[in-house]
């Protein structure tokens, strides 16, 4: 009798060590999975997106932040950007995105940035500022960019 309770024991304590060995093992697959999750989306991040305007089409390169990524789940965007100072049109999104001011002081005309929380700036001209803004990205082929934004509002969509 002192045997089987013996054996019961043993084979009791060994079910509990698989089972732990087992769980560990399945931690370890979930882990490694949401790792792989977690570069699919940075790979994403490294993608380029598209701004059309006036039947010409812009390259736009997003800078690696939680803002661009967040900006990112919006997409496609069909907006109205309004004119503003001859060097930026602006939109304010519906949403509000993570942002991480800092004060640029020299604006390029390729930069898209955001303002405060949910404003989308698009500059088209260099010029130096005290404001702070979240940079987003650039625009890579800025030929004939002010010619297509114009000097009014204007509707444009990116994805």
């Amino acid at each position: 009798m002192k045997k089987s309770w013996i054996i019961l024991g043993i084979l009791f304590v060994l079910g509990g060590i698989l089972l732990l060995f087992f769980s560990f093992e399945e931690k370890e697959i979930i882990l490694r999975q949401e790792e792989n999750l977690i570069e699919s989306e940075e790979g994403k991040m490294e993608k380029n997106l598209s701004l059309q305007v006036n039947g010409k089409t812009f390259k736009i390169t997003l800078e690696p932040n939680e803002t661009s990524q967040s900006l990112r789940k919006l997409l496609p965007l069909k907006i109205t950007m309004e004119e503003l100072n001859g060097n930026e049109k602006y939109h304010y999104l519906e949403s509000m995105l993570p942002s991480n001011p800092t004060r640029v002081e020299k604006i390029e005309s390729e930069d898209i940035m955001l303002y405060g929380d949910n404003c989308l700036v698009l500059f088209y001209e260099d010029f130096t500022t005290s404001y702070s803004y979240t940079r987003i990205g650039k625009i890579e082929n800025t030929e004939g960019l002010k010619e297509a934004l114009g000097s009014g509002n204007v509707e444009m969509e990116i994805n």
